[in-house]
């Protein structure tokens, strides 16, 4: 059950079948994205027994937006033991990461990637 579920998630979707290389970045992406959050999940799992698992896994917000080659994603979660991390990648590359321990700050962070994600789809990027 588990393995099905990893797979859809990291199926490009139905809008990448016309382009093979694009579906690949996706991909290759996406498997890049779970094996970091699996093996900091699993750090930290170690180092701070008191946080449940389920609200490490719990993000703000998980988007990724591909154009041609390109991928963006923006990524807000919460971490252990108290605070919140925002990244932005673009294509393979951590452009961004910050922690906040100020929910103030990560609501202005969370409002900027949302107006980001905002102007990249008028410019004609797409949900993967």
């Amino acid at each position: 059950m588990e393995r099905d579920r990893l797979l859809r998630y990291l199926a490009p979707g139905p809008g990448f079948g016309h382009n093979k290389q694009l579906a690949l970045l996706v991909w290759r992406h996406r498997v890049m994205r779970l094996g970091c959050a699996l093996a900091v999940a699993s750090a930290r799992g170690r180092a701070s027994e008191g946080v449940s698992r389920s609200r490490m896994k719990t993000h703000l917000l998980a988007k990724t937006l591909v154009r041609a080659d390109r991928v963006r994603s923006y990524e807000v979660r919460p971490v252990s033991p108290v605070g919140w991390e925002a990244s932005q990648s673009e294509d393979q590359r951590i452009v961004e990461t910050k922690r906040y321990d100020d929910w103030h700050r990560v609501e202005r962070m969370l409002s900027r990637f949302t107006r980001e994600i905002a102007e990249l789809r008028q410019q004609g990027w797409q949900d993967a």
